[in-house]
This record gives C-alpha cells, structure tokens and sequence, in this order.
C-alpha cells in the first residue's frame, strides 16, 4: 500500500487487501481446484457486501484487484459480482471463470504481465487482452520487461486507472 500511496493514489480512495484463506507451506492460497476458488470467491463477496454495505458506492468506484494467483480470483470476481466496475489483474495464473469475464458489460480492465515470467507464462495475459479488447470492453495491457514481480511503473499505472473514475 506503501507503493500505491507514494505514486500518487488520494487519501479518499481506499483500497482492500485480501489474502487467500487456505494456508500453505509457502504462504496463503485461494484454492488448487473448483472448489476451493468458489469458496475463497464466496468469503471475498461476503466480505464486500459487509464493506460496501447496502446502497454502497456505484460500480465505476469499485475497482478489484489481484496479483498471481490473487488476479485470477480478482477477474472471477468480477465476472459473479456486479457491484464491481473495474479489474486490475498482474500477472495472472489463470481465471476459473476466463470465458465468462468477457460478457461483463461495462467492466473497465487493465492487465500487466512481464515478458519474463517463468512463474505464470506471460501467455495467459497476452490471450486474454484479446479476448477482451474483441469484446469491446475498455481494456488497457501492460506487458513489462521482467519477471513475476509489479515493477513501479505498473503501480503508477494503477493509480491513474483506480482514479480515473468514468
């Protein structure tokens, strides 16, 4: 968040960090299998209809965000969860719901992936900002020199897409 702040990202937009609620010998994960995505997706939906509450903000103002892993569960939340205008997704390992996300109307995307990323193949983003730019919808991709890492103009460029509010 550090990051974020320091590139510019105003003190009256908030940003949610969430962590995958299956621990791992390397960490937190969101699931290896069906299953496992849909219940991390159901605890992160439930987990935003307490933050956003009834009425809450308009869609436009809601903008989810993920990286590895993360990013693909950020764009399956996307596709289930309506009250979400906007994705950002860094270098994703993959979307359970990837044919889906292309039938929301009006979501606004930015994807980022580093040409060098032996972690998730850089192929996975590349497939998908066509898809979605053959959709129509308002897309921007990023592909950087580098590994499996968000370099610091990958946040500058999330703060103008956060902010940028149509």
């Amino acid at each position: 968040m550090k990051r974020v702040r320091d590139a510019g990202l105003p003190a009256d937009i908030s940003i949610v960090l969430v962590e995958g609620p299956f621990s791992t010998p390397f960490g937190h994960a969101w699931g290896n299998d069906a299953a496992g995505q849909a219940a991390s997706r159901a605890r992160v939906r439930a987990r935003l209809a307490e933050l956003l509450g009834a009425r809450g903000p308009r869609p436009a103002r809601v903008v989810v965000a993920g990286f590895s892993q993360g990013a693909g569960v950020a764009g399956d939340l996307a596709v289930e969860e309506p009250r979400i205008g906007a994705l950002a997704s860094f270098s994703p390992c993959g979307f359970w719901l990837r044919d889906q996300l292309p039938k929301r109307i009006g979501l606004r995307v930015l994807l980022a992936h580093g040409n060098r990323d032996t972690v998730c193949p850089v192929d996975e983003s590349r497939s998908l900002a066509q898809i979605l730019k053959h959709a129509g919808l308002p897309m921007q991709y990023l592909e950087f020199d580098g590994e499996h890492t968000i370099p610091a103009d990958v946040v500058r460029a999330l703060v103008v897409f956060a902010t940028a509010v149509p």
